[in-house]
This record gives C-alpha cells, structure tokens and sequence, in this order.
C-alpha cells in the first residue's frame, strides 16, 4: 500500500512521515526532495527559474511514479492534491491522509521557517503570513477535505508520529479483516 500524506506547508508531512515510516519498517518517499534531486535543482530555485506551472507539472509527473512502490509513506508538498487531479490520481492508487496542525501552531513553524518556502519567503510580518496562509488554505481546502482520512496533529513529537502510525495501521490490510 502506498499512503499519502497531504496537508498545509508546515504540518509537518516530511517529519512525520518519515518517522513513522521508520517506525513500520515501510520506504518513505518525501515528493519534494525527489524533485529535487531528479532535477538538481532546490523547489525554490526551480520556482524561480521556470515558475510555478512548470514545477506543478514537474510534481505531478513525479508523484505518478511512485505508484510502483508498496508499504510507502508519501509526503507530498502542500500543493500536491491541488493540481492536475494528483488528488483524484492519489485517491485512486492509494490511500489519502490529511494532516491538519492547529493554525497558531501552523503560522509559528511557517514564519519561523519562511526564508525556505517559496510561496511564504517575501513576507516580513504574522500579519502577512497570516493572511496569505489564509489564502493558501481557502483555496485548497475543498481538495484536502476530498483525502479519505483526516488527523488534527497536535503539533508535538513523538506524539505525532504515532497518531499517524496508528492510523496506517489501523488501514493496512491485515488489520481489516
């Protein structure tokens, strides 16, 4: 089985994921890192460079590879689901979680961590982090809320990881007899 988890930027989809991977002996597979490494260049330096459709294509084409793989744990950027029905694709290949972090807990990791996130990096205030999350989430909500599962992290390690490895496990095969 293949999970993806999908959620906001700074939910914590790389951390968690790759923890309770770990922790179910599965492979982990963060989408933005293999991008990354597929194309030697970082998202934000692809950002740049070739703008936002490219990169989204770019995502797309990657995430469809990966429907090879089995006993995987997916992070996927917080825009994944969002385009080129990657979250109808996902859906159907394999199973969806999304992530959900209490927004105070949220706008603190995003403006602490901002200079790294394309879409956060020009903004200089909470004020302004605040309203563009706003936007972000706005905008995606309606294709997060399409996932199959939904968790509302606490924003807490290890706490996290197990509420997530409990649900994978509550999921995979052997436990839905």
């Amino acid at each position: 089985m293949v999970f993806f988890l999908i959620g906001m930027p700074g939910t914590g989809k790389s951390s968690v994921g790759k923890n309770v991977a770990k922790l179910l002996d599965f492979n982990f597979i963060d989408l933005d890192k293999l991008i990354e490494k597929k194309s030697d260049s970082t998202i934000t330096e692809i950002w740049q460079k070739f703008g936002e459709d490219y990169f989204r294509n770019l995502e797309s084409k990657t995430l469809k590879e990966i429907s090879v793989f089995q006993n995987t744990v997916v992070s996927c950027g917080g825009g994944t689901p969002c385009y080129m029905e990657n979250i109808k694709w996902m859906n159907a290949t394999g199973t969806t979680i999304y992530l959900e972090l209490p927004k105070d807990i949220l706008r603190k990791r995003l403006f602490e961590k901002r200079e790294s996130r394309p879409m956060f990096s020009q903004l200089k205030t909470l004020e302004e982090l605040e309203l563009k999350l706003n936007e972000i989430y706005n905008a995606r909500k309606v294709f997060y809320e399409t996932a199959q599962h939904s968790l509302l992290l606490r924003g807490t390690y290890p706490n996290d990881f197990f509420i997530v490895k409990e649900k994978i496990t509550q999921l995979m095969p052997s436990n839905n007899k």
